[in-house]
């Protein structure tokens, strides 16, 4: 069985949108929430990748559900606009739109190619991780070659990939685990 007919069959399941034209609205909504929430949001904690608790549950749910094979990057375009709303002059502006634009395709590429004997969901934390983890990483690579500086790096890459790792990681397992109770719940209630 091909990984396209299977992701549509998993989708098809679970879609709460019935049009295409709203999906993608809904998915670019999402993307812009995600922004929204990092602006608003002031976890108590001062560890660098915090975001990614919010950022990649969301992204990692939207993925799921989305019938999209670019759900993904397409969030990725609402949070790009929704950073050039909230930016006020930054001067990283570019380098933050580059980073969500780079997660939300590398999460596809990589969801989109889970297709050994099946979809192996339970990896989606992992990949989460993995693509949250790319932030500090393209971080230092301005830093190091463009002079963009970012505080988060003042002590070194190692501790930001580790922590970014981190709350990628459980972002994307509760992502996983909203997009499982979503689907048992959406079954339980069809007619």
């Amino acid at each position: 069985m091909s990984g396209k007919s299977q992701l549509k069959n998993t989708s098809n399941n679970i879609s709460f949108i019935h049009s295409k034209h709203s999906e993608l609205i809904l998915l670019i909504g999402a993307g812009m929430l995600a922004i929204m929430l990092h602006k608003v949001l002031r976890w108590p904690l001062d560890i660098p990748g915090r975001h990614g608790l919010e950022f990649m549950a969301i992204f990692v749910f939207l993925r799921l559900a989305s019938t999209q094979t670019w759900a993904a990057s397409i969030a990725s375009v609402g949070a790009i606009l929704a950073t050039g709303l909230f930016s006020g002059g930054s001067s990283s502006i570019g380098i933050g739109m580059l980073i969500l634009i780079l997660q939300g395709l590398s999460l596809d590429l990589l969801y989109n190619h889970l297709t050994w004997r099946g979809r192996l969901l339970f990896l989606l934390p992992l990949i989460a991780a993995l693509v949250h983890a790319m932030k500090p990483i393209i971080k230092f690579l301005a830093q190091d070659h463009l002079s963009i500086y970012s505080d988060s790096l003042s002590s070194g890459l190692m501790i930001p990939v580790m922590s970014h790792c981190l709350f990628g990681f459980f972002g994307g397992l509760f992502g996983l685990l909203a997009w499982k109770a979503y689907t048992k719940s959406s079954q339980h209630f069809k007619p």
